[in-house]
């Protein structure tokens, strides 16, 4: 996998390799729409393609459930896929997971953990023993949220 480069350097490089990532990332979109026509609908909208070099697809899962159901159902993805000209040389997947960064807009989403007073004792008595005043103080506010 090549390393991030500057800006500049692709602007000013004289093989133009500004132009080849353009090329290649239409690519990968063009291929990302033959996939999501292909597959069933959870793993359109949570895998997506990465990459596709080398007979080798890349496919980026939201979640680690979402990885574990294409690697339990990689030989029929791998058939499925083949049937489409622009994989007929696919040869494996390689699955990795990458969770979404979506903001949680809705607080009430969230789910409040309790914690038992033994808990925060526990938290309070190891606080004290700590000689880091910044860990030492978050551990302190940590303590403070027992269920009363």
């Amino acid at each position: 996998m090549k390393r991030p480069q500057a800006l500049d350097k692709l602007l000013n490089s004289p093989n133009n390799e500004l132009e080849a990532l353009v090329t290649h990332a239409k690519q990968l979109r063009r291929l990302q729409g033959l996939y999501q026509k292909s597959v069933s609908g959870g793993l359109a909208e949570h895998c997506q393609i990465a990459n596709f070099s080398n007979g080798q697809l890349s496919l980026s899962c939201q979640s680690s459930a979402w990885a574990t159901r294409v690697k339990m159902d990689k030989p029929r993805l791998l058939q499925a896929l083949r049937t489409i000209d622009a994989f007929s040389q696919l040869s494996d997947i390689q699955i990795f997971t990458q969770p979404s960064t979506q903001y949680i807009d809705n607080k009430e989403v969230l789910i409040k953990m309790s914690m038992s007073a033994e808990s925060a004792r526990g938290i309070a008595q190891m606080a004290e023993a700590i000689s880091d005043p910044d860990l030492k103080e978050s551990l302190q506010r940590l303590a403070k949220h027992k269920d009363d």
